[in-house]
């Protein structure tokens, strides 16, 4: 009984994969996973770097030398705030490229990712496992058609 499970299971598999390599659909699902993938990796290095230019640019605003000056000119008074610091300015530019592309990076790993997952699991058609539950154990076969 045990030889027969096991020769099940290997023409199971070993059909699984004549037909993964001439079904359409599954080449189709192949290259969404490859497609979404390097989505993803986009968007986690997109990310990162905008978070390190962010935290860079804001460490750099914080070591400027600001000067402020109010002036109390035609339609009232004014506050501002500048700095003749390259490090001020660069910390502003770094800031204003950062926050966008950190907020993009995001959104593009979470979209591959969610992608990803999706056209991995259409590829799953057949899957092994081991279970305990209520102090029983076995295996299980599982196949999509």
């Amino acid at each position: 009984m045990k030889a027969l499970g096991l020769a099940l299971i290997l023409v199971l598999i070993n059909v699984e994969f004549t037909q993964a390599q001439f079904d359409e659909n599954q080449l189709t699902y192949l290259r969404k996973v490859e497609k979404y993938g390097r989505l993803k990796r986009t968007g986690m290095a997109m990310a990162i770097g905008g978070a390190v230019m962010t935290t860079a640019g804001v460490a750099l605003i914080n070591q400027a030398d600001w000067v402020d000056s109010n002036s109390n000119g035609y339609g009232g008074s004014s506050n501002t705030v500048t700095t003749d610091d390259p490090e001020g300015v660069v910390g502003v530019l770094f800031t204003i490229v950062g926050v966008p592309l950190t907020i993009t990076g995001v959104v593009l790993a979470i979209v591959g990712n969610s992608k990803e997952k999706k056209y991995e699991q259409k590829l799953d058609r057949i899957s092994a496992g081991y279970y305990r539950k209520h102090g029983a154990s076995g295996l299980t076969l599982t196949y999509r058609f």
